[in-house]
């Protein structure tokens, strides 16, 4: 999987280099966080993943990817 400039487009903006979207809508199956994904944004370094936060049950409700050396953009990617 990549996430490209153009698909950030639909993505929500929090701030200037705070994106949010859903698994659902990157395709990820249920369950499924990749350790990294490959980007054409910012300085082109792939996501990593970092830390998540569980719901009230104790499942993933979000996680949130930090582009690497040392990129300024932030991924929250929300589990639907």
């Amino acid at each position: 999987m990549i996430i490209t400039e153009k698909m950030a487009e639909d993505f929500t903006r929090i701030e200037s280099h705070k994106f949010a979207t859903c698994a659902s809508d990157l395709g990820l199956p249920p369950g499924e966080w990749p350790r990294t994904i490959k980007t054409d944004m910012g300085n082109k370094m792939p996501f990593l993943r970092g830390a998540a936060q569980r719901d009230e049950s104790g499942g993933i409700a979000l996680i949130i990817y930090r582009q690497c050396h040392p990129g300024l953009i932030d991924l929250t990617i929300f589990n639907d």
